[in-house]
């Protein structure tokens, strides 16, 4: 008989999401952190280190207008209810 001990997992978003919206809604669903994936990556081979800068600035830029949309002020307001089932 094997033991089995019981854990959690995290959530990861593990697409490549390239809406701030679906971060939040993954966010919602749960998950303890999204992967940036390609905007990265476009930025860094567009200006290098200055491009990752401006991504991570206009990602967090438009994560922060998704958040205050919703009504939410902390990332420990987004939960679930934010979320219409079709």
């Amino acid at each position: 008989m094997a033991f089995v001990q019981e854990q959690t997992c995290e959530l990861i978003d593990v697409l490549v999401v390239l809406a701030n919206l679906c971060r939040f809604k993954a966010i919602a669903l749960g998950a303890d952190f999204v992967q940036l994936g390609r905007p990265i990556l476009w930025g860094l081979a567009h200006e290098g280190e200055k491009g990752v800068r401006h991504v991570l600035k206009s990602l967090l830029a438009e994560f922060d207008l998704t958040m205050g949309l919703s009504g939410c002020q902390k990332l420990e307001d987004v939960n679930s209810t934010f979320l219409k089932a079709r």
